[in-house]
């Protein structure tokens, strides 16, 4: 799958097991994409209190530049 489908897909705020639905692939391959995207700075990634991890997953994560 190219990268542009991958954020298609999954733009906005996503948990490992909602990728797994949306894309309906197993956990190894969610992983897998969510690493393809990140490496792309596609991918912001936070921990929730209850150690979940929660992606922002966005075009504009790409774009960098300063929050003020």
């Amino acid at each position: 799958m190219k990268i542009k489908e991958l954020l298609k897909k999954l733009e906005g705020i996503q948990t490992i097991e909602s990728i797994m639905d949306i894309l309906q692939v197993d956990k190894k391959t969610a992983v897998y994409y969510i690493y393809r995207l990140r490496k792309e700075g596609y991918v912001k990634t936070k921990k929730q209190s209850n150690n979940r991890r929660v992606y922002n997953i966005s075009f504009e994560n790409k774009l960098g530049g300063k929050s003020y």
